[in-house]
């Protein structure tokens, strides 16, 4: 389902926010994606990937004394 691509500024707190396109579209439509999670003992890796299955960002956490994953 089409969503049109957001065109305000991103709230207080978020760190991250995909902001691609459909190209040829007007009004733009949003891409849409999906995340890949990976857990490894106390951490986790989290990768972004759009519809077409190319990653655009990636993070890290670690349970509070846990190294982050790698």
């Amino acid at each position: 389902m089409p969503v049109l691509a957001p065109s305000a500024l991103m709230p207080d707190g978020v760190q991250y926010e995909f902001g691609d396109w459909v190209v040829g579209t007007d009004p733009h439509f949003a891409r849409f994606g999906f995340a890949v999670i990976d857990c490894i003992g106390q951490s986790l890796h989290v990768e972004y990937v759009n519809e077409d299955g190319v990653p655009h960002n990636s993070e890290d956490y670690a349970a509070p004394g846990a190294a982050a994953a790698s």
